[in-house]
């Protein structure tokens, strides 16, 4: 892991719908890190130019290790919403944080902490859910919600 992380972002959970992310992520931000608490095939990870921290944010060790709180993005795909939650609250403000939902309730919910943008994962395809990741990165730095809402909703259409 490097010591210095900056101009990063952080994905937390790796599935089918974080592969597309991770892609972007690395096109618009110098290093991306993704953590994860399943075993994944350690040469697979390795090939890889984005880096890797094996285990649970709860921990505030692999928080530390993803340098969360210096991230410019964070794109959070968890089933465990009081995880997901937990990532919300504990970025800074000026951190763009892109957290997926299990229902609607937990997207409020997630909107109400902090979150920029929380999609309700059930409605989303991988390909959606990159079509918003890209609206919401050629945004700025949380611009008005409103306005970003609006630009969402259109695409939805």
């Amino acid at each position: 892991m490097s010591d210095s992380l900056e101009n990063h972002a952080v994905v937390v959970g790796f599935d089918e719908f974080s592969r597309p992310a991770i892609g972007f992520l690395e096109q618009r931000f110098e290093q991306v890190v993704v953590v994860d608490n399943e075993f994944r095939d350690m040469e697979d990870l390795n090939s890889q130019d984005y880096e890797y921290v094996f285990g649970n944010l709860r921990h505030g060790e692999i928080r530390e290790a993803a340098r969360l709180e210096d991230a410019d993005f964070v794109f959070c795909n968890v089933e465990e919403v009081a995880l997901a939650e937990r990532v919300v609250e504990e970025c800074p403000r000026d951190t763009t944080v892109f957290a997926t939902a299990p229902d609607m309730v937990s997207a409020s919910e997630l909107y109400d902490l902090g979150a920029d943008f929380a999609p309700v994962i059930n409605f989303l395809s991988a390909e959606r859910l990159t079509d918003y990741l890209r609206v919401v990165g050629a945004g700025q730095k949380n611009e008005d919600r409103e306005d970003l809402n609006a630009r969402l909703e259109v695409m939805g259409e």
